[in-house]
Protein backbone atom coordinates (compact mmCIF):
# COMPACT_ATOMS: atom_id res chain seq x y z
CA UNK A 1 0.00 0.00 0.00
CA UNK A 2 2.68 2.82 0.51
CA UNK A 3 3.86 2.34 -3.01
CA UNK A 4 0.51 2.58 -4.60
CA UNK A 5 0.12 5.97 -6.01
CA UNK A 6 -1.69 8.42 -4.27
CA UNK A 7 -4.29 11.49 -5.59
CA UNK A 8 -4.39 10.13 -9.17
CA UNK A 9 -0.53 10.23 -9.52
CA UNK A 10 0.93 8.06 -12.31
CA UNK A 11 1.76 3.87 -11.56
CA UNK A 12 5.10 2.34 -12.18
CA UNK A 13 5.89 1.10 -15.56
CA UNK A 14 5.29 -2.88 -15.62
CA UNK A 15 8.94 -3.14 -16.31
CA UNK A 16 9.67 -0.92 -13.05
CA UNK A 17 6.95 -2.93 -10.99
CA UNK A 18 9.08 -6.31 -12.13
CA UNK A 19 12.21 -4.61 -11.19
CA UNK A 20 11.21 -3.68 -7.67
CA UNK A 21 9.84 -7.55 -7.47
CA UNK A 22 6.01 -6.45 -7.32
CA UNK A 23 4.08 -8.23 -10.05
CA UNK A 24 0.54 -8.43 -8.73
CA UNK A 25 -1.57 -5.57 -7.76
CA UNK A 26 -5.06 -7.06 -5.72
CA UNK A 27 -7.96 -4.34 -5.09
CA UNK A 28 -11.23 -4.80 -2.77
CA UNK A 29 -14.09 -3.55 -2.72
CA UNK A 30 -14.60 -3.65 1.16
CA UNK A 31 -13.42 -0.24 2.18
CA UNK A 32 -12.28 -2.06 5.78
CA UNK A 33 -9.88 -4.24 4.40
CA UNK A 34 -7.73 -1.32 3.40
CA UNK A 35 -7.05 -0.55 7.14
CA UNK A 36 -7.42 -4.56 8.31
CA UNK A 37 -5.34 -6.30 5.58
CA UNK A 38 -3.53 -3.68 3.55
CA UNK A 39 -5.47 -4.39 0.84
CA UNK A 40 -6.33 -1.14 -1.54
CA UNK A 41 -9.69 -0.30 -1.66
CA UNK A 42 -10.44 -0.34 -5.22
CA UNK A 43 -12.57 2.92 -5.04
CA UNK A 44 -9.84 4.87 -4.00
CA UNK A 45 -7.30 4.37 -6.97
CA UNK A 46 -10.02 3.01 -9.85
CA UNK A 47 -12.84 5.19 -11.73
CA UNK A 48 -15.12 2.99 -13.66
CA UNK A 49 -18.08 3.46 -15.97
CA UNK A 50 -21.35 1.59 -15.44
CA UNK A 51 -20.98 -1.90 -16.92
CA UNK A 52 -23.80 -3.60 -19.03
CA UNK A 53 -26.51 -1.70 -20.98
CA UNK A 54 -26.27 1.68 -19.18
CA UNK A 55 -22.77 1.15 -20.49
CA UNK A 56 -23.09 0.98 -23.75
CA UNK A 57 -25.38 3.49 -24.71
CA UNK A 58 -24.33 5.28 -27.93
CA UNK A 59 -22.93 8.98 -26.86
CA UNK A 60 -23.19 8.59 -22.86
CA UNK A 61 -20.37 6.97 -20.30
CA UNK A 62 -21.98 6.79 -17.27
CA UNK A 63 -19.66 6.21 -13.95
CA UNK A 64 -20.73 3.52 -12.05
CA UNK A 65 -22.21 3.89 -8.95
CA UNK A 66 -19.84 3.06 -6.26
CA UNK A 67 -17.29 4.88 -8.40
CA UNK A 68 -15.99 8.59 -8.41
CA UNK A 69 -17.11 10.70 -10.89
CA UNK A 70 -14.67 9.72 -14.35
CA UNK A 71 -12.83 12.91 -14.76
CA UNK A 72 -11.74 13.10 -10.79
CA UNK A 73 -8.72 13.52 -9.94
CA UNK A 74 -8.18 11.49 -7.44
CA UNK A 75 -8.01 7.95 -9.12
CA UNK A 76 -4.67 6.71 -11.17
CA UNK A 77 -6.66 4.06 -13.45
CA UNK A 78 -9.44 4.47 -15.57
CA UNK A 79 -11.58 0.93 -16.17
CA UNK A 80 -13.70 1.09 -18.96
CA UNK A 81 -16.77 -1.60 -19.23
CA UNK A 82 -17.99 -2.64 -22.71
CA UNK A 83 -20.72 -5.60 -22.58
CA UNK A 84 -24.05 -5.66 -22.55
CA UNK A 85 -26.54 -7.06 -20.18
CA UNK A 86 -27.54 -9.75 -22.10
CA UNK A 87 -25.42 -9.92 -25.47
CA UNK A 88 -27.22 -11.23 -28.42
CA UNK A 89 -24.63 -13.58 -30.53
CA UNK A 90 -25.89 -12.23 -33.96
CA UNK A 91 -24.96 -8.53 -33.00
CA UNK A 92 -21.17 -9.70 -31.74
CA UNK A 93 -19.08 -8.78 -34.30
CA UNK A 94 -21.38 -4.95 -34.67
CA UNK A 95 -20.47 -4.44 -31.21
CA UNK A 96 -16.83 -4.90 -31.25
CA UNK A 97 -16.12 -3.06 -33.71
CA UNK A 98 -17.08 0.84 -34.53
CA UNK A 99 -19.13 0.98 -31.48
CA UNK A 100 -16.45 0.19 -28.94
CA UNK A 101 -14.07 2.93 -30.52
CA UNK A 102 -16.94 5.25 -30.52
CA UNK A 103 -17.28 4.15 -26.81
CA UNK A 104 -13.57 4.70 -25.88
CA UNK A 105 -13.85 8.05 -27.50
CA UNK A 106 -17.36 9.18 -25.83
CA UNK A 107 -15.49 7.62 -22.63
CA UNK A 108 -12.37 9.12 -23.16
CA UNK A 109 -14.13 13.02 -23.19
CA UNK A 110 -16.02 11.89 -20.06
CA UNK A 111 -13.20 11.24 -17.97
CA UNK A 112 -11.52 14.31 -18.78
CA UNK A 113 -9.62 13.26 -22.01
CA UNK A 114 -8.14 10.62 -20.02
CA UNK A 115 -7.69 6.90 -21.50
CA UNK A 116 -8.91 4.10 -20.11
CA UNK A 117 -6.11 1.54 -18.27
CA UNK A 118 -8.16 -1.38 -19.08
CA UNK A 119 -11.04 -2.45 -21.57
CA UNK A 120 -13.88 -4.68 -20.48
CA UNK A 121 -14.76 -6.69 -23.19
CA UNK A 122 -17.31 -9.73 -23.15
CA UNK A 123 -16.70 -11.99 -26.39
CA UNK A 124 -13.55 -10.39 -27.51
CA UNK A 125 -12.58 -12.57 -30.65
CA UNK A 126 -15.62 -11.45 -32.11
CA UNK A 127 -15.84 -8.28 -34.68
CA UNK A 128 -16.52 -7.45 -37.84
CA UNK A 129 -12.72 -5.80 -38.01
CA UNK A 130 -9.78 -5.56 -36.37
CA UNK A 131 -12.04 -5.89 -32.48
CA UNK A 132 -10.96 -5.02 -29.08
CA UNK A 133 -6.68 -5.95 -30.51
CA UNK A 134 -7.20 -3.09 -33.12
CA UNK A 135 -8.79 -0.57 -30.65
CA UNK A 136 -6.05 -1.28 -28.05
CA UNK A 137 -3.20 -1.34 -30.70
CA UNK A 138 -4.09 2.18 -31.68
CA UNK A 139 -4.79 3.10 -28.42
CA UNK A 140 -1.31 2.52 -27.26
CA UNK A 141 -0.26 4.03 -30.75
CA UNK A 142 -1.12 7.39 -30.26
CA UNK A 143 -0.65 7.16 -25.95
CA UNK A 144 3.03 5.74 -27.60
CA UNK A 145 4.49 8.06 -29.96
CA UNK A 146 1.50 9.67 -31.42
CA UNK A 147 1.55 7.18 -34.41
CA UNK A 148 -2.03 5.62 -35.84
CA UNK A 149 -0.63 1.95 -34.22
CA UNK A 150 2.25 0.38 -31.72
CA UNK A 151 3.91 -0.61 -35.09
CA UNK A 152 4.44 2.89 -36.59
CA UNK A 153 6.31 4.17 -33.03
CA UNK A 154 9.94 3.62 -33.20
CA UNK A 155 12.27 4.44 -30.53
CA UNK A 156 14.72 7.26 -31.04
CA UNK A 157 11.76 8.91 -34.08
CA UNK A 158 10.69 12.38 -33.43
CA UNK A 159 7.46 12.66 -31.41
CA UNK A 160 7.80 9.27 -28.99
CA UNK A 161 6.48 10.40 -25.71
CA UNK A 162 7.02 7.47 -23.79
CA UNK A 163 9.62 4.69 -23.03
CA UNK A 164 8.75 0.97 -24.93
CA UNK A 165 8.60 0.00 -20.96
CA UNK A 166 5.69 1.84 -20.40
CA UNK A 167 2.82 -0.06 -19.32
CA UNK A 168 0.06 0.21 -22.16
CA UNK A 169 -3.29 -0.53 -21.78
CA UNK A 170 -5.12 -3.87 -21.48
CA UNK A 171 -7.70 -5.38 -21.54
CA UNK A 172 -10.17 -7.90 -19.59
CA UNK A 173 -12.11 -10.44 -21.04
CA UNK A 174 -15.39 -11.08 -18.88
CA UNK A 175 -16.95 -13.85 -21.15
CA UNK A 176 -14.92 -15.84 -23.56
CA UNK A 177 -17.73 -17.64 -25.68
CA UNK A 178 -21.36 -18.33 -25.65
Amino acid sequence: MSKMPKKGDDWPTVTEMVQANHRLIVFTSDASKEAQEGIAYQWKHIVENESGDPGVQKDSCPHRKESKALNSEGASLFLMNYFPTYPVQADLCKERSAPLAEMVNTCYKAAGNVVPNVIAVSFYMRSDGGGVFDIVDKINGHSLCGCGTVAACQAGVAGLKKNYSQSFIEFAVTQSAM
